[in-house]
């Protein structure tokens, strides 16, 4: 009997390189969808994903349109913005967790 395994998806938004982040996630058996700013919104669109992990940067209007696409996909944001407003308006803007950089790469993927 022939078992397929199942690869839970991550669509990665970055405005930095996300290269080092990226291998990391493929490592752990995680299928990584880049995206960039220009294809980010078509590829949210077009896929069924397990997780979508966002800059800050521009991340509110694409967290709104995250949403109404699929309110329940999880949402991480990642971001150099580490004060507790940018936080605190990102976590109530409907994001599900915020991973300041640096960050530790095994800790976002145990998040």
């Amino acid at each position: 009997m022939n078992q397929s395994s199942y690869m839970p998806r991550i669509l990665v938004y970055q405005v930095a390189d996300s290269t080092i982040m990226e291998d990391y996630l493929r490592f752990y058996g995680f299928e990584v969808i880049s995206s960039t700013s220009e294809n980010v919104k078509e590829k949210a669109s077009d896929g069924n994903y397990d997780l979508c992990i966002i800059d800050h940067y521009n991340g509110l209007e694409l967290l709104n349109f995250l949403r109404n696409i699929d309110d329940k996909i999880p949402i991480i944001f990642v971001s150099s913005k580490y004060h507790v407003e940018y936080i605190v308006e990102a976590l109530n803007s409907g994001a599900d967790d915020y991973v300041c950089i640096p960050y530790n790469l095994e800790e976002l993927v145990c998040r």
